[in-house]
């Protein structure tokens, strides 16, 4: 059977199951020995209803798993967060806010964070607005009521709701 786009030869189930189960080897390692992307191996994976291994068993976290980005990563709102092991504001996932490690690593403690949305809590603002722009020279130490303060400066508020468009 072959791909009727790029007229390779398909991997069999059979075929699959002989290089991943029994040989044990990875998706990379398959994609590396058979041509293919790492994602038609995932692919055929699924389709042929093959179980996959757990990712700790055959020693897949980290480095040494194909879909590993060096422990960094960019949320939808535009901070950078990197992976770590020991530290105490960490999320459930082991990372932390990249800004967050800048800022300890300048003032050579951890920030404090007494509880959720505390008005004595440290947080770090950004003071180009630029969330990913991580330079000690743009980041600056505050209070979390500070920082409400400075964001909300001359701000009309109607009903509890901050107009749009005044003072992000």
């Amino acid at each position: 059977m072959t791909n009727k786009y790029t007229k390779k030869k398909l991997i069999t189930k059979k075929e699959l199951k002989k290089l991943y189960i029994n040989k044990k080897m990875t998706y990379k390692e398959i994609a590396k020995l058979k041509g293919f992307s790492i994602h038609v191996i995932q692919n055929r994976i699924k389709e042929y209803n093959i179980k996959p291994r757990i990712a700790a068993k055959r020693n897949q976290l980290r480095e040494n798993n194909c879909m590993w980005k060096g422990g960094k990563i960019k949320t939808e709102k535009g901070y950078v967060y990197i992976k770590t092991d020991n530290h105490p504001h960490k999320t459930q996932r082991g990372y932390v806010a990249e800004h967050i490690l800048i800022m300890e690593s300048y003032i050579k403690r951890y920030l404090k964070i007494i509880s959720f949305n505390n008005k004595y809590n440290e947080v770090i603002h950004h003071i180009n607005g630029i969330k990913d722009d991580n330079r000690i020279e743009n980041l600056k130490l505050m209070t979390h009521s500070e920082h409400l303060t400075f964001h909300n400066k001359g701000c009309t508020y109607i009903n509890n709701k901050r107009l749009k468009g005044v003072n992000a």
